[in-house]
């Protein structure tokens, strides 16, 4: 019954032991893809910003042009 006992304690700690480092792994690629999302956006926003000013040197272009 000792024997037991003392199987399933040990158990039980192992378990939660891998259901804490699961979780911790599911919290670290969370926080990394909300990381690399503000990234994407940052950049993105970047070349948006980047184009428009492309557009508007374009336009200046073709009015010395005209």
């Amino acid at each position: 019954m000792l024997a037991c006992t003392i199987t399933l304690a040990f158990a039980s700690c192992r378990e939660k032991k891998v259901k804490d480092r699961v979780e911790n792994v599911k919290e670290s690629v969370e926080e990394a893809l909300e990381e690399a999302q503000d990234q994407i956006e940052e950049g993105a926003d970047e070349v948006k910003k980047a184009l428009d000013e492309a557009g508007d040197e374009i336009e200046k272009a073709k009015e010395k042009l005209e």
